[in-house]
């Protein structure tokens, strides 16, 4: 009788233990693809490194909060959205205003961060409110930064833009400004006042602002659960805000 009754313990802890295998597995957490473009410095991508950025870090945190297993892919603009479309991807973090995204997509309801773009000069209102004020000018910007589509106008020939140099970071690109290196120095906002800190400049330096994208968190319409999903990573960003571990760059 003992040795049954014990062979009858180890059967039903063993049972046990197989019952809990196909459990363990359901509760794994889903995969949820962020698709994004290269466009530092919210999202880089240098060579064969794992792709870094602050939309990246904060996509990963929102997903691991919200119960998801982060995953990202980098591509080409055109191909990031036509992805978020048919379901290949999960979400976007970017402007939600392309033609091709209309209808395919549930967003925040409001933006979740602005990337604003200005122009800085010393003494003076740098008088730069769009792209074609820069025409004929002589700016410094950052290496690598696109400010969401202006290097493009400022690279085209036919605009007479002179890049007088391109700063490593943003303390070097304010300190070219000081030193006279060009009267306009463009640079994103809060990456401005982290140099403005570190630099601490005694001169007047005055503002305008060039372009201003609201940030959303998009997710595809593919996804018969998309707004349960927007949803959930809405709340895990109200969790990080209220932690402090994300505050919106402008």
């Amino acid at each position: 009788m003992i040795r049954r009754h014990r062979l009858f313990g180890w059967l039903v802890a063993a049972l046990g233990m197989i019952a809990t295998i196909p459990h363990a597995a359901a509760q794994a957490p889903s995969p949820l693809k962020l698709v994004f473009f290269n466009f530092a410095p919210f999202y880089s991508v240098e060579g064969n490194q794992p792709p870094t950025g602050i939309y990246i870090d904060l996509f990963r945190a929102m997903a691991e909060r919200a119960g998801f297993r982060p995953e990202v892919q980098e591509l080409p603009t055109a191909r990031a959205r036509a992805a978020l479309v048919d379901g290949s991807a999960d979400v976007m973090l970017t402007n939600n205003t392309a033609p091709e995204l209309q209808g395919r997509i549930v967003s925040s309801p409001q933006p979740i961060d602005r990337l604003i773009t200005e122009a800085f000069s010393i003494g003076t209102d740098p008088g730069i409110r769009a792209p074609a004020d820069l025409t004929g000018k002589s700016i410094v910007m950052q290496t690598r930064f696109s400010y969401g589509g202006l290097r493009t106008f400022v690279d085209a020939p036919a605009n007479g833009v002179t890049l007088a140099g391109e700063a490593p970071n943003p303390a070097a690109g304010l300190r070219m400004l000081i030193a006279g290196r060009a009267p306009i120095y463009i640079q994103y906002r809060n990456l401005f006042e982290d140099a403005v800190r570190e630099v601490r400049p005694t001169v007047q330096i005055r503002r305008s602002t060039i372009n201003e994208i609201p940030v959303f968190i998009n997710v595809t319409r593919a996804r018969p659960d998309a707004q349960a999903v927007l949803d959930r990573l809405i709340t895990a960003l109200d969790d990080l805000r209220k932690e402090g571990r994300f505050t919106p760059t402008s």
